[in-house]
């Protein structure tokens, strides 16, 4: 699977991970902004559906408390619903991941595998 990461400000990680092996070619970018529209959209019906759930993770909780879904045009936005240390990172993470998901990454053995753990 590639790397996936923010578009915004990488010359610095594209650079490391070439010193690591790994080719700029293979390294894929998430959207930002209205662009995570897709991703967004795909969360919210994966959760509707079942297929997604909820952890019950305080922290993620926390996140998704602090988010506020904003439509612009066409597109929906997740942004911060208060000002200051408010924080939605782990919101964004998932989205970010359902991003990564949706580039059909290799199905090999997961690095949990290969330890003996089971995930799910």
């Amino acid at each position: 699977m590639l790397p996936v990461i923010d578009q915004a400000g990488i010359s610095e990680i594209v650079d490391e991970l070439n010193q690591r092996g790994i080719a700029p070619e293979r390294i894929g970018g998430v959207p930002q902004g209205w662009k995570l529209n897709n991703a967004i959209k795909t969360t919210e019906r994966k959760l509707a559906g079942g297929a997604l759930k909820h952890g019950g993770s305080r922290l993620m909780a926390f996140a998704v408390g602090n988010a506020k879904a904003e439509a612009r045009g066409n597109a929906v936005t997740i942004t911060k619903q208060v000002a200051g240390s408010a924080k939605i990172d782990p919101l964004m993470a998932l989205f970010d991941a359902v991003v990564a998901m949706g580039l059909n990454p290799d199905t090999g053995r997961s690095v949990y595998e290969e330890r003996g753990l089971l995930v799910i």
